[in-house]
């Protein structure tokens, strides 16, 4: 396995609501990527992307056709999704592209684009209804889904009542973890909430979503992108700009987040 580097990246401004075509966020974000990186898409041997949304869009040959809107000779593609955990996923497989030796440049792009829900265009509600209804069950299971379950917040709130019940945590606790990543938010220019500051008594003033989780315990819903390039040890030294070597990458899910599980 050859060592990786990361040499570049970038991040669209975010929004509430889709302003832009899938294409055009996705092709302004991947060149400010190679931008920052110092290289050109001629170098560009991998790509990886996350759906463009989980709200119903059509992926079918998503990442090919991206490929080709960028104009870009791959030897590797992949769309990957899971969930809150794709971004992450699409950068895994651009690392374990390159430390295997497919490629020596890749890139990798998390793009979420949202609409605002309803009936789209001339849609019968009978077709919004039974297309909502498919997506939720295909997130949340034949049981949960059904019975109108929507969102993933019901789920973290249960998480969250058995953390504190185990561990004694408080919804104090709990607030600190909103205010810290609000704190990072107010550092970027391109963030939705930037210069937008956010206190303990905030967070615990705000209304519950699903107890224990205030409403600015929960993440906003945006619409954006962001892409990472990142290249073999030997390919980022060549460019004589700093770069990151990256050491190493774990991850641990249990399931039962989301769905029923068994142990033996």
């Amino acid at each position: 396995m050859r060592d990786v580097a990361i040499i570049g990246g970038a991040m669209s401004s975010l929004t509430k609501y889709r302003e832009k075509t899938d294409f055009d966020l996705v092709r302004e974000t991947f060149s400010a990527a190679l931008a920052d990186a110092g290289i050109d898409r001629t170098s560009v041997e991998g790509l990886s992307l996350t759906p463009p949304g989980l709200a119903g869009q059509s992926t079918a040959m998503f990442v090919s056709r991206v490929g080709e809107h960028l104009g870009l000779n791959l030897k590797s593609l992949a769309c990957l999704e899971n969930g809150g955990c794709s971004a992450a996923l699409s950068l895994r497989w651009a690392i374990n592209e390159v430390a295997g030796g497919r490629c020596d440049v890749a890139v990798a792009i998390g793009i979420d684009q949202r609409y605002k829900e309803g009936p789209k265009g001339n849609e019968t509600f009978e077709s919004f209804f039974e297309r909502t209804l498919h997506n939720t069950v295909a997130v949340y299971g034949s049981y949960d889904g059904v019975y109108g379950l929507g969102a993933p917040i019901p789920y973290y709130a249960m998480a969250a009542q058995r953390y504190m019940y185990e561990t004694g945590a408080t919804p104090l606790d709990l607030a600190w973890a909103a205010v810290r990543l609000r704190e990072h938010a107010n550092k970027n220019p391109k963030a939705m909430f930037f210069e937008k500051t956010l206190t303990v008594d905030d967070v615990l003033d705000s209304k519950y979503l699903a107890e224990p989780l205030h409403l600015t315990d929960c993440s906003q819903f945006v619409s954006g992108a962001g892409a990472v390039v990142v290249a073999s040890t030997d390919v980022a030294s060549k460019l004589g700009q700093p770069y990151a070597r990256l050491r190493g990458w774990g991850q641990a899910h249990h399931p039962s987040a989301f769905s029923n599980s068994t142990e033996s």
